[in-house]
């Protein structure tokens, strides 16, 4: 176990990782009209890009920073990734097998209800895509007014290009989703159509959707679907050319009477895949539930479709993240108001690759009582 601390981090585990930066962090972007959707990802030199939404010029537009292990800014104020004169915001991004970035956001050049735009970067700050990024989904009314605040998703197809998904209420004005492959020069994979392929259209809502790559240069998504009476966990492969390998508009992975919800997933390194969600089958407060599917989608852990208790215990248990372990288990961390229902902790396990829980039952505290509005993630760095 002495990998656990270092393998399941919060994000304040960035404060302490370099002694030279500053006590009280250093300014990413500082100074007025800083508009604050933001995302960030780190680099094979341990160096990290920021990416936000920033409207310095007037324009809400989209900047990228470069950070060294140091707290060093190596791109001055930011680059500028588009500078169109109508909004962009909510950027998303993945690095590549070669060190580029690639950026995706909402855009409003053409509709207020908004459309899918990306470029790519040289880990230098260079732009390689068109000037204002490559269109991904032009459709119209592809966002509602409602949705426009989604965040995309995106992941690498290990090729140097991405799948990307997104919320699109182009056919019944709710959110169903959408998802596009786009190759390493910008262009959009064979097999997927210009403004995305459908990922599920069905009745009700589809969101909260997340990605990871698959091994074969697929992906999978997994997403919290309100088909039927209550809300459920789906799941579809695809291949690079967009073809459904498993079930049309998706397999489940998860159902029953009661809400489930905030799905996330990653590989565990042996051609199998870790998911992890709320649950609400033992009390409307919900619990941490995970599962483990092959290639085919075939369910590995618990009986049936049913997955494994991380934690059932009483409160509030909910917005669960999930990061890899070097041994094909996982860590999963959960926001938790087990003892007070204002005031939330954070909370984690440890898996094993059968689904054994290796930490105390009740999990382990991370943080002491915070307010509700405290918002973490889990990293992965076990490279």
């Amino acid at each position: 176990m002495k990998h656990s601390v270092t393998t399941v981090c919060i994000i304040l585990f960035l404060v302490n990782l370099y002694g030279e930066w500053q006590e009280n962090g250093i300014p990413i972007r500082a100074g007025e009209n800083i508009l604050w959707n933001r995302t960030a990802v780190t680099l094979s030199d341990n160096t990290v890009i920021v990416v936000w939404s920033d409207a310095r010029n007037g324009n809400r537009n989209i900047y990228a920073n470069k950070i060294d292990v140091n707290g060093n800014m190596l791109w001055e104020d930011g680059i500028n990734i588009t500078n169109d004169e109508y909004l962009q915001i909510n950027p998303t991004a993945i690095v590549c097998s070669d060190n580029s970035v690639i950026i995706s956001w909402v855009d409003k050049r053409i509709e207020f209800a908004g459309d899918v735009y990306a470029q790519k970067i040289s880990s230098e700050g260079e732009l390689l895509w068109e000037e204002d990024g490559v269109p991904i989904c032009t459709a119209n009314d592809s966002f509602s007014v409602y949705y426009y605040t989604i965040q995309i998703q995106i992941t690498s197809d290990a090729n140097g290009g991405a799948y990307l998904v997104w919320t699109d209420a182009r056919s019944s004005g709710l959110s169903d989703l959408y998802g596009s492959h786009i190759l390493d020069d910008g262009s959009i994979a064979p097999g997927w159509d210009v403004n995305g392929n459908p990922v599920v259209s069905e009745s009700g809502t589809q969101s909260q959707h997340r990605l990871c790559s698959d091994g074969t240069n697929g992906v999978i998504v997994v997403w919290s679907d309100s088909r039927e009476i209550a809300s459920n966990i789906y799941m579809q492969r695809f291949s690079p050319d967009g073809t459904m390998l498993w079930n049309e508009n998706g397999t489940l992975l998860c159902d029953g009477l009661m809400t489930r919800d905030k799905p996330k997933v990653i590989p565990d390194r042996q051609g199998n895949f870790i998911f992890t969600w709320r649950d609400k089958r033992n009390e409307s407060d919900g619990d941490i539930y995970a599962q483990k599917i092959d290639l085919d989608g075939n369910p590995l852990w618990g009986t049936g479709l049913s997955g494994i208790e991380v934690y059932a215990g009483d409160g509030i248990q909910k917005n669960p993240e999930i990061s890899c372990s070097s041994d094909s288990g996982a860590f999963i961390t959960w926001q938790d108001n087990r003892e007070d229902y204002e005031y939330s902790e954070v909370y984690s396990q440890k898996l094993d690759s059968g689904g054994a829980l290796l930490w105390n039952p009740e999990g382990v505290s991370i943080t002491p009582q915070l307010d509700d509005y405290y918002s973490y993630r889990s990293f992965d760095i076990c490279k």
